[in-house]
């Protein structure tokens, strides 16, 4: 029996031996597994305890955080302030005059619409002085005053005033600088009309006119009639872009030069103002027979003085000296000031051996 047991044992023990579990591979595991811990009891009814990573909370300091805010605040506060527009003012009657108007529609009371129409009363009387001031300051300033701008007024005769200078104009230019040429093709209709307007300037203005066809024109063609000198060229609408007919042209006779003047049928009025305008673009006018033609005397405009990179100015960006009175900083300039240095500037182009227009 003894030694049964014996073999019993030993065979156990080999058994043992065998199944033995590597200690270089779960020694981790042993090391935290329960059975490791003896004290914990019944080992069979406990769970493995689960693993999480640990957190680092990353704590911000608080004192950060409430200068961050404070600061945000003082910002919020700076950027939402506003100043309210003195009563009375400009400003103030055009936010308010629609506000004492809603005031008053949603509860007509006597005291709601009392106010609201004192303040109208108000606004329309103050554009009363506006006027009335304005009239004061145009009168007797040549500046200002339309009349100054434009001598001829709105007389009768200022049409007739204008077409006899344009006229002179217009012919001391056919006949001193250009000529016309005319393109047109054989089926056109508008080329006939065309046609016939240029022969009307050619009796007024003793232009000359060059016709072109750009195919061959039937004998009873009504261009060739007026133009029986014409000729044939199928590249001319190519050679001078032309896209529409029929298409007219200055021609400078003295360095042979096509200049574009319309493309397409005009009349005998818009083609006058075409020739003075394109006369002027290619600065084939002088100055006398430029102010001639034109409805006002720019000798009063404003415009040639007032430029912001002038020498005026820069002098006064340098004499400013009053605040704008409404807080905002626009370079304003003393009203009576700004007055004084545009007078100066513009009379300074008045010589003694200016002579003033007139007609």
């Amino acid at each position: 029996m003894r030694k049964t047991l014996k073999k019993t044992v030993g065979a156990l023990t080999v058994s043992l031996l065998c199944f033995q579990i590597p200690v270089h591979a779960e020694t981790e595991k042993i090391s935290t597994a329960y059975w490791s811990e003896p004290a914990v009891g019944y080992w069979w009814y406990q769970k493995d305890p689960q693993k999480y990573p640990s957190k680092k909370k990353d704590k911000k300091p608080e004192i950060a955080i409430n200068i961050q805010k404070t600061q945000t605040a003082k910002e919020d506060t700076s950027e939402t302030k506003s100043t309210a527009p003195s009563v009375f003012s400009a400003d103030w009657v055009k936010q308010n005059l629609d506000v004492y108007r809603k005031v008053a529609w949603d509860n007509p009371t006597v005291e709601n619409l009392r106010a609201y129409m004192y303040l109208q009363r108000f606004a329309i009387d103050r554009s009363e002085q506006f006027a009335y001031a304005g009239q004061m300051a145009v009168m007797g300033d040549p500046y200002l005053d339309e009349v100054a701008r434009s001598p001829r007024g709105v007389t009768r005769d200022q049409t007739q005033i204008v077409n006899r200078e344009q006229s002179r104009v217009i012919n001391k230019l056919f006949k001193e600088k250009v000529g016309v040429f005319f393109v047109f093709k054989n089926d056109c209709e508008l080329c006939i009309a065309q046609a016939r307007v240029l022969e009307v300037a050619q009796r007024l203005y003793g232009v000359t006119v060059k016709a072109v066809s750009v195919d061959e024109p039937d004998k009873d063609n009504e261009v060739i009639k007026i133009y029986p000198d014409y000729s044939v060229n199928p590249k001319v609408a190519y050679e001078n872009k032309v896209r529409a007919l029929p298409a007219t042209f200055f021609y400078n006779a003295e360095n042979k030069e096509i200049t574009p003047l319309v493309q397409g049928m005009v009349t005998l009025t818009d083609l006058n103002r075409r020739v003075l305008v394109s006369a002027q673009r290619n600065n084939w006018l002088d100055r006398d027979d430029f102010n001639a033609i034109k409805p006002i005397d720019d000798s009063t405009s404003l415009a040639s003085v007032l430029t912001h990179d002038s020498a005026l100015s820069r002098r006064l960006e340098g004499l400013k000296t009053d605040k704008n009175p409404y807080g905002e900083d626009t370079n304003y300039i003393n009203p009576a000031l700004l007055v004084k240095e545009i007078t100066k500037a513009k009379d300074q182009y008045f010589t003694e051996d200016y002579i003033p227009r007139g007609y």
